[in-house]
């Protein structure tokens, strides 16, 4: 979790999980309506399975992130 000040226009970042690897995984601090953003997985070309999240709108102050659970 990380928190902003003040509060970014765009944020985004990845988690590149070890191979072999996959998770579960939920947005933590923001709130569909208030914020507007997604998290999205892909596996890249190793093989890896990356994780991202892409925010807009997060008010300055706010603890934003993702939590992974790993399968």
């Amino acid at each position: 979790m990380k928190k902003f000040i003040p509060g970014p226009e765009h944020l985004e970042y990845t988690v590149i999980l070890p191979p072999g690897c996959s998770s579960y995984c939920d947005s933590v601090g923001l709130k569909s309506g208030t914020e507007r953003y997604s998290i999205q997985r892909r596996t890249n070309s190793s093989g890896r399975e990356e994780i991202s999240l892409m925010a807009d709108g997060v008010t300055t102050g706010t603890r934003v992130g993702m939590k992974l659970d790993i399968k």
